[in-house]
This record gives C-alpha cells, sequence and structure tokens, in this order.
C-alpha cells in the first residue's frame, strides 16, 4: 500500500477519456459536450451501466459499517504492531528525552476543519508547526543522507512518490541499517516528544489524548531526494496515510532553489533550513514545492497512535481499492461506511460520486460532488469532476462556472487539474460560440466568439505539455471555424507557449549531462583528444521513442559505458519538439527570454562543447527523433561518424503526405510540431535539405532501419538518393556496393570531400530496431567500431571508458 493515501488516487473526478488516437474518435465525444483529461483513468477499471449493479447486490456486501470498523481495528493494530517491531516502542517514564515548548516553533493555522478527518483527534490538529531551531545536527543529516544515497544508487526504491522513480529517489529507512538505529533512538528522545508538545493533550484544550510518546509508532519513514537535473522536483498534492507527518531537512537550504511544502487550504509554501522539522495533520492536502535547481532531501516520518484507528480514512482506501477492481458496489459500501464515520470529509464524497458516475447516477453523483465542494473550498478536483457532469448533461454554461472555479484552485496550471480545467473551459466556450454562430449568421461577433482568443491561448497552453494529442489538434482548428486567429492574438499566445516550455524544462531536468561531469577520478575538465560521442534521445522515456507520452531519458548511457567510450555528451529533448526549439541553456535556470531556443542555437552550445573537449575524432548518435538529430547536428558539427537507427527524414507532415508516407506513432508529434513552427515561427527542415546544403563537410552517415517498417526504409533511401544526387551534380567520384546477407541489405554511396551515406536494412526488425540490436550485442559492437577509446575493436575490456558515477548515468533506465 502506498505511504500516501489512496484516497487521494482519485485525482479528481475521472472522467471519460477520448482516444487521443483519431479525430473520428474525439469529435463525436465533443459535440456530446464530453470533458477530457490529460491522462487515462486507471481508477475506472472496468466500468459497469447502472442496471449492472442491483440493488441486491449492494444489500449482500458482507462489510457493514460494524464489520469495516472491525477490520480497520484489525489492520491498525497490525500496522501499529510493525511499527514498534522495526523502531522500537518509548515507555512511560522513559529519561532523557528533550523538552520543546511554543516558543521553539513558528505556527501556522489553517482554517478549521480543513486537516482531514482525523483533525479533531488531534490536539489544535489544523495548525502546522515548524521548528526554529534545528532537532538534529548537521553530522546527523548528513550521515543519514550518505547512507541513503549509497542504497539509492544500488537500486534500493520505494513506491512512496506519485511522481515517475526515475526521477524522485526515496528509500525506506528500514532498509538502511545505520539510520534504522539513529531513527530508533531519536524517536524517543527527540521526534515523540516534539509531537507530543504540539499535538498532545493539554489542559484547557480538547483532542490529543492518543498523541503521547508511548502511543506512537512509525508507520513509515523515508528519506526522499529532489533532484532538478533529473526533472524530479516535486511531489503533487496529496493526503499522507497516517496520524501525523514529519517533514525534516536534510541538507541546506542553499543547494537548491525554491522547494518547500505547500498547503492547500492556505495557498502557502513553508520552507526548511538543514535540521529543521515541519509537523503536521497528515490529512492535510499538502504538496511537494517544486525546486529549480539542485538537490533537496528530505527525511519524511509517518506516525500513528495506538489510540486513533482512522476509520474514514481507511474506509476511503478500500473504497478506492474496490473502484480501480470495478467492484463498484463494495466500493460504495466502504465510502458510505466512511461518511457515517466522517460527514463532513469531502474526499469521501469525492468517492463516492466517482462511484455514482460510474454507475450512471449523474443527479446523485452531482449531489455529492457539491457538498465536496461545499466542506472543502480549496481543492479543483471536486470541481473539475462537477463540471464534466454538467457536461455530459449538456449544460455547458454551467460547466464553464465549475471549470473556471477549477483554474481558479490550480496552485499549477501544468499539473492534471489545471490541465483539464484549462482544457475543458476552452470546449465549453467553444460549444457556446458555436450554438451562438449557428443561431446568428450576421457578421457581428457574439459574447463567446469574442472569447475565442482566450479559450484558444488555453489550447496552447496544454499543448505543449501533450504535442501528439489530436483532440487539441481538432479543439484548435474548431476555434479557427467559429472565430478565425487575429493577428493580435499572437504575442499573447507565443508568451503563454515560452512560460510553459520553460515550466516544462524546470521540471523535467537538465537536457544536456557530461560524462566528465561531477566524476570523482577525472576532475572537472575533459582531457583533449581520442573519440567524443554526442548522444541524442528520442521522444519517449523508452528506447526507440516506443511513443508512450513519457519524458524523454538519456540515452546511450550505459551502451557507450560498456563499449568503452571515453568521453560522452548526452542530449535530449524534455519538449520533444526534434530539437528545432534548442535545448534551453543547460547550466543557467531556465527563463523566459531563451526559451524560445532553436536547433541552430542547439548547435552551437555543442560546438562550444566540442571546441572545450579537443577530441581527435567526433560521433554523433540517435534513434528516431533522436536519429534526425543526430544526423542533421552532426552534419552542421563536421563529425567523422553519424549512426542514426530509423531517423526521420522528413518531419513535415504535409511534405510526408505527400509522399504517401505511411502513418507511424510519432505522426502525431508531428502534427503538433508543425502547429507550433507556424506559431513559433520556424521551420521543419528536413534532412534531405540539410544534406544537400553539406558539400563542405566529410561525415559519414551510417543509417540502420528495419524491414518491417517501410516508411522508415523509404526515408532512408530518400536521403541516400539526396547524397548521390548531390555526386551526381557536382561530378565527383561515385561508387555504389551492395551487400546482401542473411540479415541485412548494406547500401553504400560515397564520394570523396563530402557527405557519405551508408543505408542498413534489418530483416524483420521495425522502427524500433535499436532495442533488438542492444539485446543481441550488435549495437555494442557498432559502438566498438565507430566510438570506443579502442576504435576499431569489439575488445572494450581495458579501455579508459565513461566513469561509473557521473551526473545523467543512472537516468537511463534502458541502458
Amino acid at each position: 500500500m502506498n505511504r500516501c493515501c489512496l484516497a487521494m488516487q482519485f485525482l479528481g473526478l475521472r472522467m471519460l477519456f477520448l482516444s487521443p488516437l483519431t479525430q473520428a474518435s474525439f469529435l463525436p465525444g465533443l459535440d456530446r459536450g464530453l470533458a477530457l483529461t490529460r491522462t487515462t483513468p486507471s481508477s475506472v477499471g472496468s466500468t459497469r451501466p447502472a442496471h449492472a449493479v442491483a440493488s441486491a447486490a449492494v444489500e449482500s456486501i458482507a462489510h457493514s459499517v460494524t464489520q469495516q470498523k472491525q477490520v480497520n481495528e484489525e489492520m491498525h493494530t497490525r500496522e501499529v504492531a510493525r511499527g514498534w517491531e522495526r523502531f522500537g516502542r518509548v515507555r512511560p517514564g522513559m529519561s532523557s528525552r528533550r523538552s520543546f515548548a511554543d516558543g521553539d516553533f513558528e505556527s501556522q493555522a489553517a482554517t478549521r476543519g480543513c486537516a482531514g478527518p482525523d483533525e479533531a483527534v488531534l490536539r489544535d490538529g489544523h495548525r502546522i508547526h515548524a521548528s526554529l531551531a534545528p532537532v538534529i545536527s548537521a553530522a546527523e543529516c548528513a550521515a543519514v543522507v550518505a547512507e541513503a544515497r549509497v542504497a539509492m544508487e544500488s537500486g534500493k526504491t520505494s513506491t512512496f512518490t506519485y511522481t515517475a522513480a526515475s526521477r524522485i529517489s526515496e528509500v525506506h529507512v528500514s532498509q538502511l541499517p545505520r539510520a534504522r538505529r539513529w531513527l530508533s533512538e531519536r524517536l524517543g528522545d527527540t521526534f515523540w516528544p516534539l509531537l507530543e508538545s504540539r499535538f498532545g493533550e493539554r489542559e484547557g484544550s480538547s483532542g490529543g489524548k492518543v498523541v503521547n510518546s508511548s502511543e506512537l509508532a512509525v508507520y513509515d519513514a523515508l528519506i526522499i531526494k529532489y533532484d532538478a537535473s533529473r526533472g524530479g522536483t516535486r511531489q503533487p498534492t496529496h493526503r499522507d496515510a497516517a496520524l501525523i507527518s514529519m517533514n525534516i531537512a536534510l541538507n541546506s537550504a542553499d543547494e537548491y532553489s525554491d522547494g518547500g511544502t505547500y498547503f492547500q487550504p492556505m495557498a502557502k509554501v513553508l520552507t526548511l533550513d538543514q535540521g529543521h522539522c515541519l509537523c503536521h495533520a497528515s490529512g492535510m492536502r499538502h504538496a511537494g514545492y517544486p525546486i529549480t535547481s539542485g538537490e533537496r532531501w528530505v527525511l519524511v516520518i509517518f506516525a500513528l497512535a495506538q489510540g486513533a484507528v482512522q476509520h474514514a480514512r481507511r474506509c476511503g482506501e478500500r473504497g478506492v481499492e474496490s473502484r480501480q477492481k470495478g467492484e463498484l458496489a463494495a466500493a460504495k459500501a466502504a465510502f458510505l461506511a466512511g461518511i457515517a464515520s466522517s460527514p463532513t470529509d469531502h474526499e469521501l464524497h469525492h468517492g463516492l460520486a466517482s462511484v455514482l458516475t460510474m454507475e450512471g447516477d449523474f443527479p446523485k453523483a452531482r449531489a455529492s460532488l457539491r457538498t465536496a465542494c461545499s466542506l472543502y473550498p480549496y481543492c479543483p478536483k471536486p470541481h473539475n469532476g462537477l463540471g464534466a457532469l454538467l457536461l455530459e448533461s449538456s449544460r455547458p454554461r454551467a460547466a464553464l462556472r465549475a471549470y473556471e472555479r477549477a483554474i481558479a484552485l490550480s496552485v499549477d496550471p501544468d499539473d492534471d487539474d489545471g490541465w483539464d480545467a484549462a482544457v475543458n473551459s476552452a470546449l465549453c466556450a467553444l460549444m457556446l460560440a458555436e450554438r451562438d454562430a449557428s443561431r446568428n449568421a450576421g457578421p457581428a461577433r457574439t459574447r463567446w466568439q469574442q472569447q475565442m482568443a482566450q479559450a484558444r491561448a488555453r489550447i496552447w497552453l496544454a499543448l505543449v505539455s501533450v504535442p501528439s494529442d489530436r483532440r487539441l489538434h481538432a479543439l484548435l482548428a474548431r476555434t479557427q471555424a467559429v472565430s478565425p486567429l487575429e493577428p493580435t492574438e499572437l504575442p499573447e499566445i507565443r508568451k503563454v507557449i515560452k512560460e510553459a516550455v520553460v515550466r516544462q524544462r524546470l521540471r523535467l531536468g537538465s537536457a544536456m549531462v557530461r560524462s566528465w561531469d561531477a566524476s570523482i577520478d577525472r576532475g572537472s575538465s575533459p582531457k583533449a583528444g581520442g573519440t567524443l560521442v554526442i548522444a541524442f534521445a528520442g521522444a519517449d522515456a523508452a528506447l526507440g521513442a516506443q511513443v508512450k507520452n513519457g519524458v524523454p531519458s538519456h540515452e546511450f548511457v550505459r551502451a557507450c559505458r560498456k563499449a568503452g567510450v571515453e568521453r560522452a555528451i548526452f542530449v535530449r529533448d524534455v519538449m520533444r519538439s526534434w530539437y528545432l526549439r534548442g535545448i534551453g541553456r543547460p547550466d543557467v535556470p531556465a527563463d523566459v527570454s531563451d526559451a524560445g531556443g532553436s536547433f541552430e542555437e542547439m548547435v552551437e552550445l555543442l560546438r562550444a562543447e566540442v571546441r572545450r573537449a579537443r577530441p581527435d575524432r567526433l560521433v554523433t548518435i540517435g534513434s528516431s527523433m533522436g536519429g534526425y538529430a543526430a544526423v542533421r547536428a552532426g552534419i552542421a558539427l563536421g563529425a567523422d561518424h553519424v549512426v542514426a537507427f530509423a531517423p526521420q527524414v522528413v518531419i513535415d507532415p504535409r511534405a510526408r503526405e505527400a509522399l504517401q508516407l505511411p502513418e507511424m506513432p510519432f505522426t502525431p508529434f508531428l502534427e503538433g510540431l508543425q502547429a507550433f513552427g507556424e506559431i513559433e515561427q520556424f521551420e521543419l527542415l528536413g534532412l534531405l535539405d540539410v544534406v544537400r546544403t553539406a558539400s563542405g563537410y566529410n561525415t559519414v552517415v551510417e543509417v540502420h532501419v528495419g524491414s518491417k517498417d517501410v516508411s522508415d526504409v523509404r526515408e532512408a533511401m530518400l536521403l541516400q538518393e539526396a547524397v548521390q544526387e548531390l555526386v551526381v551534380a557536382r561530378e565527383d567520384q561515385e561508387s555504389l556496393a551492395v551487400h546482401c546477407g542473411q540479415r541485412s541489405d548494406v547500401q553504400t554511396v560515397t564520394r570523396q570531400g563530402g557527405v557519405t551515406c551508408s543505408v542498413v536494412v534489418h530483416d524483420e526488425r521495425d522502427h524500433n530496431l535499436v532495442v533488438d540490436m542492444r539485446d543481441s550485442g550488435e549495437l555494442h559492437d557498432l559502438l566498438c567500431r565507430v566510438a570506443s577509446s579502442r576504435h576499431g575493436t569489439s575488445d572494450a575490456k581495458d579501455a579508459d571508458s565513461l566513469p561509473d558515477k557521473f551526473l545523467g548515468f543512472h537516468d537511463c533506465p534502458d541502458f
């Protein structure tokens, strides 16, 4: 079970998700007023119509409210016992414990009733307390971080966070022998007395009776590392699955920028310096606020109390689990049992609304969502859910009001709540404008047509994070039909796009890493000579650009190290824009002024890196989108050798259509790129034009494609023909050699004093052939041949290769 409360996994009411694959599957849904979400709703499970959930099934649920309480009590007893077993129990009368007074803390108060269903169990449970002085020493912090870092690098991890584990690192304290012993000691003399002083019983106050050191137990304790270079910068807004949460800062605030803990009811971010502690009710919705540079290390302790079973929280978690399995009757029973225990908890009403929606009982679902909104007016999720149901009922004006409220409550316009609200508010305004346009045939623009500028800007904002979403492409086309884009809108749209690009780059981490960065043994500067490899990543988190809307990771890291490559630069385009927007400035925090980079600017950055490295030989490599960049940048940089796996030679969708190239998984990305190019005014330059103007360079271009993807083969042959035409046009020496083997067909076009192009067609392989080549060992042999320190050999055992510790090495899950 995740440490964060499972109840928050219903990230707002999960609205009907429309397939992004075709406009045909999207447009009918829009006509009916169905809402959009950015991510596929994992919480929906096997949706069933209302008639499939008979009342008899509800009555037959074994867990009545009483029985669910019994289950909760048994679960709670086990968790408390496990916590005492792992970290020990403080016995009454324990000596040598620190004392804490009110003057030792800065306290912030949220509105009463906003700290979750167990707020009343605590004394002043609506308050958040931050220590004014360190509660543990800098030496203790450093020791914990050092042990955790080793564990993280060895592969130990947790499933706590809602952010990809490849970007945020975390490890259980129970997995760290020294940290576990240390925490066991500190619980009794520091942490439990601190919590008792803040939330324990006090004369003249209510609540807190269960918060005493002898009753407290650790549900879990985690060490979390936020890392801006990897894009692990934040946690989304959530509740924790405990009674009280403690955060202890393990490194100095000077080591990172921004960050802290955001508390939703107060709309406030609280920050800590090293050794300082922050504690609050686990039921108060909070988030890890994004850092923008550096690393932030935090120790998080989740505390239970023996006398606080937390029935409502546990019922909510059980309801979410049942709903995810499609067991709607069991989910409804769990949510209703939770509401019986805590009638004012908005998340329980929200969870019940999601089940009612899946059953098709929209009126009751709307009532539950309105209750959730009124009980807790700070969360955008129920407003988004209410907007979706109103759209289902063909009430776009009322839905728009709900979505506007959700936008106002969204802390980050790029998170799922903000995205859903922005897109669906634009959809509502569009539907109203289309309705008015059908009624008014005159030249006068209606009120809703006049709002198309704002709607368009919101769609462009959403498109930045999901450029392949054809639903958004279709929405833009519809806004254009009802109210054509005015030239006066362009500056605002470009500003919105640039700001979103900056946020995306800050959120997703470094675009460029060098193998000599953070190398303990080799210092901070590379030595001259040898081979330098520049590896360009594809459009997705998986090697070979298996497009899944993932985050592009640095690629070829492990392969280069294994092959004995001495020095390498790993580049990725987190915007998935074929590097046409550049990559920002890797050594400078991003701002709007540099968000609108270009391919040429990226080449100049790399040219400076090459001058710094002073290699004897330069090699570029990439797959799919990365293959395009490897060829184009390799020629521009005058690389000795380029290796491209299934590169896109033609990236303009209109040109691809004219060539009758079949649709590929990356086609929607190129369509989005075309739309952005028209707004931001950059050209979708194909590789045919690149090679036709590359007469001054002596670069060997080696292209590998799979025979099963006809488009890749055709594009590779077009590239080869372009080189051959250049040869003929300049009356250079021409040689054509054809070699056919069992697995491949190799064709080579050569000429003196210019680009050399070879194409290898691999039988029975597809667009992701580089994965097969990695698994078969062919990629290793290829890298040894063109790029290793023992150039031309396949034995890199004794080679002076990449260090196994450098910024970016652990960022490559593929190899």
